[in-house]
């Protein structure tokens, strides 16, 4: 019965620290998203509003340069938070299973 409490506070401990490292990563992925999405949408909305006036309707690119900044970062804080969560979780689990083996 003691082997069981122990093992259940330890995936509790292991819980708590995963949610730590996922609001770390939500609030880097903020973070970086906010210093990111002007250099991205910078570097790609001249070559999107031209390929939808190209490729669509003339004028459509007036549209996408205003949908686009959005859609810039939505991306960037996916993919940062995304990458963030699952590097600091491999890390974490890495880390409780070193200490967890030398018991």
């Amino acid at each position: 019965m003691q082997m069981f409490s122990s093992s259940n506070r330890t995936s509790k401990t292991e819980k708590r620290v995963l949610d730590i490292g996922t609001i770390t990563a939500g609030t880097l992925g903020i973070v970086i998203a906010f210093l990111l999405t002007p250099q991205l949408y910078g570097g790609t909305v001249g070559w999107m509003a031209g390929y939808a006036d190209e490729a669509y309707v003339e004028g459509l690119g007036g549209m996408i340069r205003v949908i686009w900044a959005p859609i810039v970062a939505l991306f960037c804080f996916t993919f940062c938070t995304l990458s963030i969560t699952t590097g600091t979780r491999a890390a974490i689990l890495w880390v409780f299973g070193a200490v967890n083996s030398r018991r």
